[in-house]
């Protein structure tokens, strides 16, 4: 029996890029310049064919954040 098949739960968090732009309320050039530079992760699922987990893209994002100097 194959106990890591992927349940409808699984893969609620993947999205396509529009989605993830208006979820983050990123501007669409900037989310694209991010991905270029591979500091956004993505699952590439055919030629063109993207998809992106919310999470991972809230994490990575979240590493990009600077600290306020006091």
């Amino acid at each position: 029996m194959n106990t890591t098949a992927l349940t409808p739960a699984d893969d609620v968090r993947l999205r396509t890029e529009e989605q993830i732009i208006q979820e983050l309320n990123i501007p669409p050039w900037t989310f694209r310049r991010l991905r270029r530079r591979r500091l956004i992760p993505v699952i590439r699922l055919g030629y063109r064919l993207l998809r992106y987990d919310v999470v991972d893209v809230r994490a990575a994002l979240n590493r990009l954040k600077i600290k306020a100097v006091s």
